[in-house]
């Protein structure tokens, strides 16, 4: 049964495990907050946003040393894809309907093919999610899917398009620094390459 995009998301947010959604948007906004290898305290990035908004994070660190927590109870997370996956996923509903934010946070380095590995293994994450609910709770929406990764690298032209926005190994990835994202409400976030799911 499809529903309206109003009753999709709010089905989304309600039947997700809440372990996973690191930010409700309950403040109007969506802050996310991540460890980088190398950086000495965890990035964070807010995002104010129209409509309604919640971040999942897929790249949950365990709480103690052997904890954790797998995407799917049922799939081996050493085994590939699923330990390639991105950081986050934001899901924004806006009057045009549920768009869902593939991020990957980066520090000085690009590393072009683990990069679109990880926002591959995201994208089919949100693939069997979709599908888990449609078959679970018999409904269904659109989704439309952009890709995103986040870095402090100050020289980036080397892997990135002649407009230096995408990224020349997968051109549906929107590089931005961290610094660009200043200002930024969700809505602003530019990828021209959306994927309806």
């Amino acid at each position: 049964m499809a529903l309206t995009t109003d009753a999709y998301y709010g089905h989304l947010k309600a039947c997700l495990n809440p372990d996973f959604i690191q930010d409700r948007g309950e403040s109007g906004s969506v802050t996310l907050k991540e460890k980088i290898d190398g950086v000495p305290k965890p990035l964070t990035v807010t995002f104010p946003f129209e409509g309604q908004a919640f971040s999942v994070n897929l790249d949950l660190k365990p709480i103690k040393k052997g904890d954790d927590p797998r995407l799917f109870r049922f799939l081996d997370d050493d085994a590939k894809p699923w330990a390639r996956k991105c950081d986050f996923v934001v899901f924004h509903r806006m009057s045009l309907g549920i768009y869902a934010y593939l991020i990957e946070f980066k520090s000085n380095g690009i590393d072009q093919t683990g990069i679109k590995a990880q926002l591959d293994a995201g994208t089919n994450w949100l693939r069997s999610m979709k599908r888990v609910v449609e078959h679970y709770f018999g409904h269904s929406h659109p989704l439309f899917v952009q890709k995103f990764v986040f870095s402090s690298n100050t020289n980036p032209a080397a892997y990135l398009d002649a407009d230096g926005k995408y990224l020349r190994a997968d051109p549906a990835i929107r590089f931005y620094h961290y610094d660009a994202l200043n200002g930024l409400a969700l809505g602003d976030l530019e990828n021209n390459m959306a994927d309806e799911i």
